[in-house]
């Protein structure tokens, strides 16, 4: 049912009122959780084995569990939050999914000493799949 906009103006009707008050509190819970159901966001962290990887080198990587289902929601895309080591060196392909997993690409442009691994972590990012177009764009 879409919302109704009251108009008010000073010392004229409509009143405010229990009937007027309720009507507006429900209107902000309808939106709210219409927002909190569009899209969420699950974190993820894959752990990059660079132990034997050289500089200049790419080294895969994806998360040891599944991605998770989510009744209602598609996944839409992924976002890349951190990276444990010289971040400003070291840069992680866009990650996607595969057998169930998160898996992602990482060109090793800096190797501390004796680092053996680094971390990426991000979020797997699903939308209401009501809303997903899933038209493909040729």
């Amino acid at each position: 049912m879409a919302y109704v906009k009251t108009e008010w103006a000073n010392d004229s009707l409509p009143a405010i009122n229990s009937g007027n008050l309720n009507k507006i509190e429900q209107g902000i819970y309808n939106a709210d959780n219409l927002a909190n159901n569009l899209i969420y966001f699950k974190p993820f962290q894959i752990t990059f084995d660079v132990s034997t990887a050289s500089v200049g080198s790419f080294v895969n990587g994806h998360t040891t569990n599944d991605i998770p289902t989510i009744p209602g929601m598609s996944v839409i895309g992924f976002e890349i939050k951190t990276v444990s080591t010289n971040s400003n060196q070291n840069f992680v392909l866009e990650p996607n999914s595969r057998t169930n997993k998160v898996y992602a690409k990482l060109y090793l442009g800096y190797k501390e000493g004796s680092t053996t691994s680094i971390n990426v972590t991000g979020h797997i990012v699903y939308g209401n799949s009501n809303f997903v177009d899933s038209t493909t764009l040729t």
